[in-house]
């Protein structure tokens, strides 16, 4: 057994020594702060109080510009109340996933024959895994904005619907709040829009809000249209809103055509790398006879 081997031996025990025990112990400290987590959605929640730790013990101030980048998207997905406490979760289970990932490269290294290469793998792959924890962010967010393209044409028809029977706005978004049976994300944040405006929010600063959380061009559009109307009233608005349903319907067909194409395209490139590897099976034989291999 070579030195390097034994080194890389030591240092997966100890730190998967450390990594347990650590989050063993301090396991009871932060009990009811992981309480809100799905583990389902964060499958190393049962170590996660190791990361927690870590952070606390470097005092680590979350104010960077990588961390407001981090706390943008985070809002997006969780609301601005929740941001700061799933950006905690977020740093700490990346820490986390480093320490695995190193402790699976020394056990790796001990079992092959580790080269230089693999040495400076050592000490880069815990930063690349750093930043690409970050791409579960990125698809979180495109999902959930996703759903809510989805739902708003649907949604506007609701309102028109409703506001076309004699409700005000409020009334409209009461009524659209109680009667929704998914709570998709487009319709949490309607059902949130109605508690603010039962809190004694102003209507107008509560649909801004609303067009400003949902992230949709139309969606401002919307808010615009019904600020609109309850500053200066007039028939317009139906009118106005009749063409926006309209749009947005026509944008979620495009969007479902695009994203149909997508996946096709995306199979496609699988069943080229699949063709290829049945024809140098079928081939490759064939090569060798000839060549008299």
């Amino acid at each position: 057994m070579t030195d390097v081997k034994l080194i890389l031996l030591i240092f997966g025990v100890l730190l998967t020594g450390f990594l347990l025990s650590t989050a063993g112990l301090f396991k009871n400290r932060y009990r009811s702060y992981l309480l809100p987590l799905n583990k389902d959605e964060y499958s190393v929640k049962p170590v996660l109080s190791y990361g927690l730790l870590i952070l606390d013990l470097v005092q680590y101030a979350y104010s960077g510009h990588y961390d407001q980048k981090l706390l943008r998207k985070i809002s997006f997905i969780y609301g601005l109340d929740y941001a700061r406490y799933y950006l905690q979760i977020h740093i700490a289970t990346k820490i986390v996933y480093m320490t695995i990932f190193e402790i699976l490269i020394c056990f790796i290294g001990f079992l092959a024959e580790p080269e230089p290469a693999y040495l400076l793998a050592l000490l880069i792959s815990p930063v690349a895994v750093f930043f690409l924890c970050d791409r579960v962010l990125d698809e979180k967010g495109e999902k959930r904005l996703q759903s809510m393209k989805r739902d708003f044409p649907d949604f506007v028809g609701k309102v028109t619907l409703l506001m076309g029977a004699g409700l005000n706005v409020r009334q409209t978004f009461e009524k659209i709040g109680s009667d929704v049976i998914k709570d998709t994300p487009l319709y949490v944040e309607v059902k949130r829009t109605v508690s603010e405006l039962q809190s004694g929010k102003s209507e107008i600063e509560c649909y801004q809000t609303f067009a400003e959380r949902i992230k949709i061009k139309e969606g401002n559009r919307f808010a615009g249209i019904i600020i609109q109307n309850i500053r200066i009233g007039g028939a317009a608005m139906f009118r106005e809103l009749d063409h926006l349903s309209e749009e947005c319907w026509s944008i979620r067909k495009s969007n479902a055509n695009r994203l149909a194409e997508q996946a096709q395209t995306k199979l496609t490139f699988p069943m080229i790398l699949m063709f290829i590897a049945m024809l140098i099976a079928v081939m490759a034989p064939a090569y060798f006879s000839m060549k008299g291999i």
